[in-house]
């Protein structure tokens, strides 16, 4: 069974049927505390979605105004955020949330969902901050901010971001359910250059650009456009992958960032639904390197060649020169440094400390420093400091920075 491009991968045109954020960011596996050597030198959308998508974008990728007939709330992502992660706001304060999240806390499931049941529009903010408290799996974890952001939408999602939440991303999700134009909208609207407040919240919640706008594209698709189930006939999948490239599509016109993302969420969801050599030659088959690399990371990142990881760099050295190969060498090193298969990232330094000087170096390098985050912190800055081009080594080293500062808070996230 194919997946077949010349369908799935049509000219850009406008979005009229359902759809639509440094590596996304994986739990790196147990591997020894041993430090690698230093680098030398150094299921099917609704009516209700797919008429708020078609409204979304004209034709050429533009986006329309709003045409409902309803007031349209304006809101933008700039945020302030402060040191403080204490929201000032006039709303009435929440119920007494203490015995419930303590029965949750003891092993009662049926206290949290009842928890989240009485959320309302009214005391969004007072369940965040009662959340805070407790601790969640990440299941609970992604149940809140869905139900936050299907109760609170547009204004609560920005209101986490001023208060430098994490985890505002995954609020989107459920503003989608409620509001999927205004959830659209705002995502199309994210200038993640100009808007100095998104900046500083990206900085203040140790995000990536990238990480950021794929958690944002992952809820989008997840409340706009489900994946079909493996089972589900040829027709069913192939169209599933056809209406979201068209989105992909759109936005590169407007947002090549936004459309990688989106890029990466539905590769990863086709992983899925295909075998690995039928993904091979549809991605062998696509023209753009911008929706092509995309693809290939998360292929690789997505764990294809978690049984023979060293497969990933052959399989990325065999694509074609530029940045398809970059960002694939990027991926392929970043499993490698993490230890994915048991590799030992020692031995991997020294492969790396013999590719010739360059930009494939350098983003092999990437790779590994990221893929060293989770267990060889100060080894992941000592290889992105030996990045030759300026611009990126400080870019990668921020990101990296960001991440282990991440890492550290983590554990104090609701």
């Amino acid at each position: 069974m194919r997946l077949s491009l010349p369908r799935i991968l049509p000219v850009a045109t406008v979005l009229t049927v359902a759809v639509i954020l440094m590596p996304k960011p994986r739990q790196a596996p147990e591997q020894s505390p041993t430090p690698s050597p230093n680098p030398k030198g150094v299921k099917e959308s609704n009516t209700r979605n797919v008429a708020a998508i078609a409204r979304a974008v004209r034709p050429g990728g533009r986006m329309h105004g709003n045409r409902s007939g309803e007031p349209q709330q304006q809101l933008s992502t700039h945020t302030n955020p402060g040191s403080d992660t204490t929201i000032e706001t006039s709303k009435p304060a929440g119920p007494d949330w203490t015995d419930i999240l303590q029965r949750h806390a003891e092993g009662d499931k049926a206290a949290f969902r009842e928890f989240l049941g009485s959320i309302t529009p009214d005391n969004t903010l007072s369940a965040w901050q009662a959340a805070r408290k407790t601790r969640l799996t990440p299941t609970d974890r992604g149940n809140l901010y869905t139900t936050l952001g299907k109760v609170g939408g547009g204004t609560l999602v920005t209101e986490l971001m001023a208060a430098s939440d994490p985890n505002a991303a995954l609020a989107v999700q459920g503003w989608g359910h409620s509001d999927p134009t205004g959830a659209l909208e705002w995502f199309q609207q994210i200038d993640l250059h100009g808007d100095k407040g998104l900046q500083k919240y990206l900085s203040a919640s140790n995000q990536t650009p990238e990480g950021f706008l794929d958690k944002i594209a992952d809820g989008l698709l997840n409340s706009l456009h489900p994946t079909p189930d493996p089972s589900d006939t040829e027709t069913t999948r192939e169209a599933y992958s056809a209406e979201t490239l068209r989105f992909v599509e759109s936005l590169m016109e407007q947002d090549p960032g936004k459309g990688e993302a989106v890029m990466r969420e539905l590769t990863e969801r086709l992983i899925q639904l295909y075998d690995g050599n039928t993904l091979a030659d549809w991605v062998n088959q696509m023209e753009s390197p911008v929706i092509k690399s995309a693809s290939v990371q998360r292929i690789i990142e997505a764990g294809t060649f978690k049984s023979a990881p060293l497969e990933a760099v052959d399989w990325a050295y065999s694509l074609e020169a530029g940045r398809t190969r970059e960002v694939g060498l990027s991926a392929a090193f970043g499993q490698l440094g993490s230890g994915v298969g048991g590799t030992d990232p020692a031995a991997i330094a020294n492969q790396l400390n013999q590719m010739p000087e360059g930009r494939e170096k350098d983003f092999a390098i990437n790779g590994f420093a990221h893929g060293l985050v989770g267990n060889s912190p100060n080894d992941a800055l000592t290889w992105a400091g030996s990045i030759s081009d300026e611009n990126f080594r400080n870019t990668v080293t921020e990101n990296i920075n960001r991440r282990i500062k991440s890492q550290t808070t983590a554990d104090h996230a609701p």
